[in-house]
């Protein structure tokens, strides 16, 4: 049982499950998208620092040495910036939808970046698990005029957060988790926050006590507890694996919509629920040496 819940796919899978969390508290949050990402992040980073500085100095490391997650930050930012301005600009379902079309940029990124080709067990798993998202898309997706931007932005946002992983992976070899999410999530929150004064919003406006409490629990949640997570397997698991398992999500926003707001799951639902699932064991059981990263990371 230690074993199992130490395994790569395991994380993942926790890693999706608190990232999907997200859509709730955006939801229920009325902070300016550039404040709420920034102190989401900011947070996160600021509560991780202990185990930075331990392993900078395990490591006998310095400071610059891993500055090289400053723009993979950035991106990061630019991503949760557009991800709530999306969100809030469209409905739940065509967000949550658009999200999980990573599988689908995932092959291209990681080819420019680190030259990683897709197998084709992968192909046959991105297929069925796309099919399955597909599908849900054709019974849940709005299209509409009032949210074409909307879903556009998510789009863009979705693309963003593709390179983002990516990025995890192409590093790699640099150094723990800790020495990559902390400067990672300090250098997005700082960026969240110039941006938004750029634009003249000062990071107090808006600023109360129930927007303090979203801030927190996205910090905590799906970005220290999420987001380590995906980075993690990032650098363990094949790109196509984590951008296909994390499509999960669509599945654990569904579950939170029934508890939290007695939402339903249409028909569809669940032979989509089929489908990601045969993707899934697809991808995961009986890969072979080839598709397999042979890393090991220190956490």
């Amino acid at each position: 049982m230690k074993n199992y819940l130490k395994s790569p796919i395991t994380i993942l899978l926790l890693g999706a499950m608190t990232c999907s969390t997200a859509v709730i508290m955006i939801k229920e949050s009325t902070l300016h998208p550039n404040l709420l990402a920034g102190y989401r992040l900011l947070l996160a980073g600021l509560f991780l620092t202990p185990l930075y500085f331990r392993d900078l100095k395990k490591e006998k490391k310095k400071v610059k040495e891993t500055l090289y997650a400053f723009w993979p930050g950035v991106i990061l930012s630019v991503h949760f910036i557009t991800w709530v301005m999306g969100c809030r600009a469209t409905y739940a379902a065509n967000a949550t939808l658009i999200v999980n079309m990573v599988p689908a940029a995932m092959p291209f990124v990681l080819f420019i970046l680190v030259r990683e080709v897709i197998s084709k067990r992968e192909l046959t798993g991105t297929l069925f698990a796309s099919a399955g998202v597909v599908l849900l898309m054709l019974s849940d997706f709005k299209l509409s005029r009032e949210h074409f931007i909307g879903d556009m932005v998510c789009f863009g946002s979705m693309t963003l957060f593709a390179f983002y992983l990516a990025l995890s992976r192409k590093y790699k070899n640099r150094g723990s988790i800790w020495l990559y999410t902390v400067p990672l999530f300090i250098s997005a929150g700082l960026c969240c926050f110039v941006l938004a004064v750029v634009q003249g919003i000062m990071p107090w406006h808006g600023m109360n006590m129930v927007e303090a409490g979203h801030a927190l629990l996205l910090a905590v949640i799906p970005t220290i507890m999420g987001h380590t997570a995906l980075n993690y397997s990032m650098k363990v698991l094949r790109g196509q694996v984590v951008g296909v398992l994390n499509m999960t999500q669509f599945l654990w926003a569904a579950m939170y919509g029934y508890i939290f707001f007695a939402e339903i799951p249409g028909v569809a639902f669940y032979p989509s629920v089929l489908l990601l699932a045969t993707g899934i064991c697809i991808i995961v059981t009986k890969r072979t040496e080839n598709e397999e990263t042979s890393i090991k990371v220190k956490v």
